[in-house]
């Protein structure tokens, strides 16, 4: 509940805060595939997907929204475990234009779904993203992105994750319209 009325919240705050940039809005959805590198204690690189969608409004400045995925078995202490995350959440970018037209760098925020054999623990993220989209034609673009997430630690009980990092290397095709 109190993550349906975050989403919800934040959404309708970004949309409240554009004005009238929302009228000259050009929307996009997409999908991310890639690596990402955590740097939790015994783990290693792993595969990750996603989707993404938003809209440029006015030209340089965009809002949207982002999920990502990761599964993969992963021996910590010498232990088979599970370490799962799904990172979800909203993001703010720039997109430059003229000589770097199609670069873009986006901050992130949001929730992400921890699960351990252990427990399911859902803290915060942030990171920060760059981005190039190479335009194939005006509706769709591929592209690469580099980022840095951060997840907050969090305590369940006698359970607890531990602050971690993760940096992401996609690449993104998007339609847009």
């Amino acid at each position: 509940m109190l993550r349906s009325m975050f989403k919800i919240g934040s959404f309708m705050l970004a949309v409240c805060l554009a004005g009238p940039a929302v009228a000259q809005a050009k929307g996009y959805a997409g999908v991310l595939v890639g690596m990402s590198v955590p740097d939790y204690d015994d783990t290693s690189a792993r595969p990750i997907f996603g989707f993404l969608g938003g809209a440029r409004l006015d030209g340089e400045f965009g809002v949207g929204g982002f999920y990502l995925t990761s599964s993969k078995d992963e021996t910590i202490n010498s232990v088979e475990t599970k370490f799962n995350y799904d990172l979800y959440g909203l993001e703010g970018s720039l997109h430059f234009e003229g000589v770097a037209d199609g670069a873009y760098i986006a901050a992130r925020v949001g929730l992400a779904k921890v699960s351990t054999s252990a427990k399911n623990f859902s803290p915060m993220v942030w990171g920060i993203h760059f981005g190039y989209d190479y335009f194939i034609k005006e509706s769709f673009s591929i592209g690469a992105e580099g980022g840095f997430m951060s997840i907050a630690s969090e305590k369940k009980g006698a359970f607890e994750l531990e602050k971690f990092t993760i940096l992401n290397f996609l690449a993104a095709a998007k339609f847009w319209f």
